[in-house]
């Protein structure tokens, strides 16, 4: 039992940081047949609640990225202080981020209806399409 407790975690770390933009471009799913297979199987195979696993999986995934814009906003801090650009030059740069940020949820949305319009399953088409190994990143490719 401690084994299984401890093993959760470490793979489940481990996975996170590995394929942590797999989780990030993945909606959380409402129902068994949507979730990412990553989650099913982990749950299946560790006897598991999936909602539960599902539910830790999206909280590291905000903790990461949480993370990820506290260092963003650190380097760009140290920019600034370092003269390479200015306060209101970090602020149109964060701007200009969070807008691409809202365009590519924007396109991942109208993607996937778009899918759905023509009676794709995107999740299944995704091991498809997915990058061979070595590529840099697990990018849904559309």
């Amino acid at each position: 039992m401690t084994i299984k407790k401890l093993l959760i975690p470490v793979l489940a770390f481990s996975v996170l940081l590995a394929g942590s933009t797999v989780l990030a471009t993945t909606a959380k799913a409402d129902d068994l047949d949507n979730r990412p297979p990553f989650i099913q199987k982990l749950a299946e195979r560790f006897n598991l609640n999936q909602d539960e696993v599902d539910s830790f999986f999206q909280e590291q995934r905000q903790q990461h990225q949480q993370q990820m814009q506290e260092q963003k906003e650190q380097k760009l801090q140290q920019a600034v202080d370092d003269g390479v650009i200015t306060a209101a030059q970090k602020e149109a740069i964060t701007a200009k981020h969070q807008e691409k940020m809202g365009n590519r949820q924007e396109n991942r949305q109208e993607m996937q209806q778009w899918f759905e319009d023509q009676g794709i399953d995107h999740q299944a088409l995704f091991s498809y399409m997915k990058p061979d190994k070595g590529s840099r990143g697990m990018h849904h490719p559309w």
